[in-house]
């Protein structure tokens, strides 16, 4: 993991998942909306949210040198949401993803978060960027819309009956 690696925004500070993240991922996936657009992960207790991110987070960052970013507002300790950047085994390019505690809806956070992950990446050389998701999901639709996406193609995923869209710079 990149020890150190911080971003910066106006109002956010941006960084590798911990451990002590573990609190976070536990409120995120089972809130309404993650489990309407995601699903049920079946991270329940916090010693599950532990095993999951030592497993997803943290391990995809040792692997590949990336991964979810921390949203923490600047001056505070806490995260409230993520933005990551994933290697999939289904999808050629990045995926970026993103994910906000409701409290913080619509104050412009996501998209502030994922500009920076976004030029950090092609910083690194990793481009193109993709997204996808539900095709309900206006949300993240017009967030990856607003990152300069444009819609690919409808597709599935293995063993999943959900239809997505998929997006890419």
């Amino acid at each position: 993991m990149k020890e150190g690696l911080v971003l910066h925004t106006d109002r956010l500070s941006l960084r590798p998942p911990r451990v002590e993240d573990a609190a976070y991922f536990l409120a995120i996936m089972n809130t309404p909306d993650w489990l309407a657009n995601i699903g049920d992960r079946g991270i329940h207790d916090l010693d599950a949210a532990v095993q999951y991110l030592r497993a997803k987070g943290i391990a995809h960052w040792e692997k590949h040198g990336f991964g979810p970013f921390m949203m923490v507002l600047k001056g505070a300790i806490l995260p409230f949401g993520t933005v990551s950047l994933s290697v999939r085994d289904f999808q050629e390019e990045v995926d970026i993803g993103f994910s906000i505690l409701p409290d913080y809806y619509r104050q412009g956070y996501a998209y502030e978060a994922s500009t920076a992950v976004q030029a950090w990446a092609h910083r690194q050389g990793i481009q193109p960027l993709c997204g996808y998701c539900l095709p309900s999901n206006q949300a993240s639709i017009g967030l990856l819309t607003k990152l300069g996406m444009k819609f690919v193609k409808e597709f599935r995923i293995a063993d999943d009956p959900d239809l997505l869209h998929l997006y890419s710079e």
